[in-house]
């Protein structure tokens, strides 16, 4: 089974690492494959800067900027 959690996005830079590692956590704890796709809309933090880093440290996660 495979399993793709799809989060929308917009000037979360406060919060998005604490989601993150939060949704990781708990993804880790099932027995499926997965991915996370984070949907920046259009942030004007450093929410897209944030994210980007976060994909770059780990493979499962997937940024698409609109």
């Amino acid at each position: 089974m495979e399993l793709d959690i799809v989060i929308p996005v917009y000037n979360e830079e406060k919060l998005i690492h604490q989601f993150y590692k939060s949704l990781k956590a708990m993804l880790e704890t099932l027995a499926v494959d997965y991915r996370i796709i984070f949907i920046d809309d259009g942030s004007g933090d450093k929410t897209a800067v944030i994210l980007h880093e976060i994909s770059m440290a780990d493979p499962v996660v997937m940024v698409v900027n609109l």
